[in-house]
């Protein structure tokens, strides 16, 4: 669970509750994997087989108007070669893949420890916390290290 503190005035906290479903056989949306997404006026689900869902208030089906199609891992790796090869900024940035899995990151951190934890997003460290902040990294073996020299 991660809390922001929203527009700072009593009662309008932000919350928001991370769930992993490893193995799931319940097959939500009928689909075998996804993420949802469950807000106040609404939610949505999405998967990488192309599958969306979005309901507004009262769960009333939203009209999309967005081809439907499962992930396309061809072009993915298609737009990376091409962004080597131009210089160009790809679709899926590092800093975009980053940010996006972070809080499924730290919420495993967090199960790992059994505890709650303050994340400073700044330093990208846990607030006090040493046995958490060892497992933001990972020790790479030396033939993945940083080259010498450099």
């Amino acid at each position: 669970m991660f809390e922001y503190p929203g527009d700072g005035k009593p009662g309008n906290r932000r919350l928001l509750i991370y769930e992993q479903r490893l193995w799931s056989t319940n097959y939500p949306h009928n689909a075998d994997s996804g993420a949802e997404f469950y807000g106040t006026k609404g939610q949505m689900y999405l998967s990488r087989r192309g599958k969306v869902t979005v309901l507004g208030d009262r769960n009333s089906p939203v009209p999309l108007d967005i081809e439907l199609k499962p992930q396309d891992d061809a072009a993915h790796v298609r737009n990376f070669c091409d962004c080597i090869r131009s210089g160009a900024k790809p679709n899926a940035d590092a800093l975009t893949g980053h940010l996006s899995t972070s809080l499924a990151h730290l919420a495993n951190i967090a199960t790992r420890v059994g505890r709650s934890l303050t994340f400073d997003p700044e330093k990208e460290q846990f607030v006090g916390d040493d046995e958490a902040n060892k497992l933001i990294r990972r020790e790479y073996r030396d033939h993945w290290g940083t080259p010498k020299g450099v």
